[in-house]
């Protein structure tokens, strides 16, 4: 299987956050699409090297954050997922 790319960059998932797909039900292609096409929305001032990006599908919000770093195995940059997450939206933000 192909690893994903992210602005040029192969995605590798860490541990924790390949645990978190797999509770979700979803892949590391997923994940990347929510990096693609997702908007920026994190809720603090993340360092330089981090990246946020969510995607509104109905009442839920999927969250993505990644790090840039280098894998010495490979020896080049890659984005690593640290976290995946599924949100609700709050009832002030619903709209009807």
């Amino acid at each position: 299987m192909l690893a994903p790319f992210f602005e040029g960059l192969r995605v590798v998932g860490s541990k924790a956050a390949e645990r978190e797909l797999f509770d979700l039900g979803l892949w590391l292609n997923d994940a990347v699409e929510v990096l693609d096409s997702g908007f920026e929305c994190s809720r603090s001032r993340r360092k330089s090297d981090k990246i946020e990006r969510c995607l509104r599908k109905g009442n839920r919000v999927l969250r993505v954050v990644g790090a840039y770093s280098y894998n010495y195995l490979l020896r080049e940059e890659v984005l690593v997922i640290v976290h995946v997450s599924i949100e609700g939206l709050k009832w002030s933000n619903k709209t009807r």
